[in-house]
């Protein structure tokens, strides 16, 4: 039993001392990799997303702020 913890410790430590686990090419500066330009894009889609969805909800307060003021504006006429 501790052969085997012993041997699972020793698995963990060199997977986790791979070079390749303690950063992504942004940080080593690899700006133009496939990963680092991946994932602009994706912060960009993400950016778009919750713009879209923002502004659709303001489009919704202002049309209803609207028709409320046609609607009081008749009922005073």
């Amino acid at each position: 039993m501790v052969k085997a913890m012993r041997a699972g410790g020793v698995a963990a430590a060199l997977a986790l001392a791979a070079r390749d686990a303690f950063a992504c090419p942004i940080c080593f500066g690899a700006s133009d990799a496939p990963m680092a330009l991946g994932m602009n894009w994706g912060v960009l889609t993400l950016l778009g997303v919750t713009l879209g969805v923002l502004g659709s909800f303001a489009v919704l307060f202002v049309r209803v702020v609207r028709k409320s003021e046609r609607a009081a504006e008749r009922d005073l006429a």
